[in-house]
């Protein structure tokens, strides 16, 4: 929500009513097609007519292959934080002004996200030689606004880029996003914007959880919009290196003594979904709740029988790791019931609630020192950057700390498989397979509710829902 909205992508995320949600579907932004060659490299094909913003030092060229080139090799620069977007891309060719060829270094499914990725934006190479980096450049893209140099203390102001290759977008004139920061002890800005919006200063706002409800009690006529997302949320992972979370019974009995379900209704006031909390492409890649809630949760009575099995009938303490939040009652009351729904089937459970540096260090580091953690998950934008990082043995974090070399060969497979079909059924398999193991799930997976003045449109949903 900055200057960022003026530049374009090869490639984005598709969006509208008909998208669905969640989802990871791709369309083309500066490309017109692409194809993926006989030697599995990829050929664009670029829009015809797209001009730069007509603002110096570009002053409205039109624009071409060696563009993107030039963008991406300069995304790539070593050391750079999002250099490895592109570590499965040998390099870049601009085969002729309309067309870009990405030379493949290895098979990577989600190569194509790395381009739509939102850091992945084509800047003009003239703006960069002229003042050598863009922290004090002009801004000067090829997408639908223009920005407006901003003072400090007033809201950033972008205006409709008159020369944009949709011509039918932006729907708007001019945009102003507002920076409402947090003040006195409120530690997120989030009450501060539910004011500002109620008392009509902005027309729009993102309303969590607690908000939503203040929102819904305030009697305010106000129009919502809520957009599922994967790949985000709370997530439970269990450490199947502690002595009793070796054993999967135990590990199944946490799970089918909750009901995420209930929590997310009661808690998070409908804002979320349970999930494995893997990125998808499409809603049909996510397991439904009747298989999942079935087969592995909201089952206490199973869950006192698998754990009077394995501890003779005895209580057994469980260490519940917290990752504490600066704002929002929502993740202590999760919290709460969490602990409630264990003890209420045998667990002893006990809480070590720890600052998110010291949580990140425990769960995520190579010595894991805990037993079941409950958190913000990592943030990850892709498939492959959740399966690879957070649950193969050999990954950034291997949150669970299994060894499992069936799972490792199930997430290695779908790395490399280009057919969505086949992907598609390799990923729900992942999922059930990890729930199988009661290695981790989202408790909730995350949901963004969008307030909004102004009269109803095809993609606003009706206050309330």
């Amino acid at each position: 929500m900055g200057p960022g909205l003026a530049y374009s992508r090869l490639l984005r995320l598709r969006t509208g009513p008909e998208s669905g949600q969640p989802s990871l579907r791709l369309e083309c932004d500066l490309c017109e097609s692409w194809e993926l060659t006989d030697g599995m490299d990829y050929e664009f094909k670029l829009r015809p007519g797209v001009q730069w913003q007509n603002l110096p030092p570009v002053s409205g060229r039109p624009l071409v292959a060696d563009d993107l080139v030039y963008s991406y090799n300069r995304l790539r620069t070593p050391g750079w934080p999002n250099a490895q977007l592109f570590s499965a891309i040998e390099g870049f060719e601009a085969l002729d002004p309309a067309t870009l060829r990405v030379n493949m270094a290895s098979p990577e499914a989600d190569v194509l996200m790395a381009l739509a990725d939102g850091h992945s934006k084509v800047v003009a190479r003239e703006v960069v030689e002229q003042y050598g980096d863009l922290k004090e450049a002009p801004v000067v893209g090829t997408g639908p606004w223009l920005w407006q140099e901003r003072v400090e203390g007033t809201p950033m102001i972008l205006t409709r880029n008159p020369a944009y290759f949709e011509q039918s977008v932006p729907f708007l004139d001019q945009l102003e996003i507002y920076v409402i920061k947090r003040t006195g002890l409120e530690q997120s800005g989030h009450q501060e914007r539910l004011a500002a919006f109620l008392a009509g200063q902005v027309d729009v706002i993102l309303a969590p959880p607690p908000q939503w409800r203040e929102l819904q009690k305030s009697g305010a006529e106000f129009d919502s919009f809520l957009s599922r997302q994967s790949g985000t949320g709370v997530l439970l992972s269990m450490n199947v290196q502690s002595p009793a979370l070796s054993n999967r019974d135990v590990r199944r009995a946490i799970f089918k003594a909750m009901d995420p379900w209930d929590y997310v209704d009661t808690v998070w006031s409908g804002q979320g979904y349970a999930s494995v909390g893997v990125p998808v492409l499409a809603e049909d890649w996510l397991l439904d709740r009747a298989e999942m809630r079935t087969r592995h949760f909201a089952d206490p009575s199973e869950a006192r029988r698998l754990l009077a099995s394995w501890s003779g009938g005895k209580p057994v303490d469980i260490q519940l790791t917290v990752r504490t939040e600066n704002f929002g009652e929502v993740y202590s009351q999760l919290e709460e019931r969490i602990a409630g729904d264990l003890k209420a089937v045998g667990f002893n459970p006990i809480i070590r609630r720890l600052h998110p540096a010291r949580f990140n260090e425990i769960v995520y580091e190579e010595n894991k020192d805990y037993q079941v953690a409950v958190g913000v998950m990592p943030p990850t934008s892709t498939i492959n950057s959740f399966l690879l990082a957070l649950l193969h043995s050999h990954g950034r974090w291997n949150i669970s700390a299994h060894q499992d070399s069936k799972l490792d060969s199930m997430i290695e497979r779908q790395a490399v498989e280009l057919d969505p079909v086949r992907r598609r059924d390799q990923v729900m398999d992942i999922q059930r397979y990890v729930l199988d193991q009661a290695y981790l799930f989202s408790a909730i997976t995350g949901v963004s509710t969008w307030a909004v003045w102004g009269p109803p449109s095809a993609s606003v949903s009706p206050k309330g829902r």
